[in-house]
């Protein structure tokens, strides 16, 4: 069952591309199938952290070699989780 990382991931990437949500699965590639260029795709991260109050710093983003959805996905929960652990303190 997809928690709600998943969920909100594939929601921002619908909302940036224009495309339902419930279209979007875990193994389809961001650029290829999706058609996210470097710079929608810089959109798709910044409206993450807006959304989970995270930062996901650029020189992690272009190291983390992004391919699919669940990639990004688990980015994005392993930055919220960075952020719940520091300040829990």
């Amino acid at each position: 069952m997809p928690n709600a990382v998943h969920l909100r991931v594939k929601k921002i990437i619908g909302q940036v591309k224009n495309i339902p949500a419930e279209e979007i699965t875990d193994e389809q590639v961001l650029t290829e199938e999706i058609g996210l260029d470097s710079l929608s795709l810089l959109e798709v991260v910044v409206r993450l952290e807006a959304e989970f109050q995270t930062l996901i710093p650029d020189s992690e983003l272009f190291r983390a070699r992004l391919r699919t959805v669940e990639d990004l996905t688990e980015l994005t929960a392993r930055h919220i989780e960075r952020e719940r652990m520091e300040s829990a303190g």
